[in-house]
């Protein structure tokens, strides 16, 4: 996490599967690792949750902090719309301080985890034909690609009460920093 962005990846037919929890749970993992480290302090510990970079520019980010893109889709041209082949590089880029131009000015992003989730199906439909998945975006990232859930699916309303009366809801708590 200190090296690659992490992408989390499934066609639209995973959703539910947990891709946005594990990214969450991860992020709390990282941040909770920084503060044991003492890159940041508790009063400093935060997962930022976004799914433009945009909401980015105010969120104040700093390092140690980890920033989770949820339903990030660099090929919707209206979701992110000042968003090129260079920016995505930047993006992806946890090592390095970047600078990426955005509708309403620069969003500068320190060294910091990133992780982003969207129903993609690869990493070549995640971008599109917007820009092509270059290898400068492959080796600054780690992919996966979900194809079965990875949480126990809740059980069905109609089915919650006899469902905990016979003990079989399962439960998966991420807890945010």
């Amino acid at each position: 996490m200190q090296k690659f962005a992490i992408v989390i990846l499934g066609p639209p037919s995973t959703t539910g599967f947990g891709k946005t929890t594990l990214a969450k749970g991860l992020a709390a993992a990282y941040v909770r690792w920084q503060v044991a480290q003492g890159v940041c302090s508790h009063s400093h510990a935060f997962v930022h949750m976004a799914s433009t970079i945009d909401t980015l520019k105010d969120h104040n980010i700093k390092p140690g902090q980890a920033i989770v893109m949820d339903e990030f889709r660099p090929s919707d041209k209206e979701q992110n719309a000042k968003l090129s082949e260079e920016a995505m590089k930047i993006l992806l880029d946890v090592r390095n301080l970047g600078s990426i131009w955005t509708r309403y000015g620069d969003t500068v992003l320190p060294p910091t985890a990133r992780f982003f989730t969207s129903n993609a199906a690869t990493p070549y439909t995640w971008v599109a034909d917007r820009f092509p998945w270059t290898e400068p975006m492959a080796r600054k990232s780690f992919v996966w690609v979900i194809s079965k859930p990875l949480v126990q699916q809740q059980p069905e309303p109609s089915n919650v009460a006899n469902a905990a009366a016979t003990n079989e809801a399962s439960r998966f708590v991420c807890n945010l920093v």
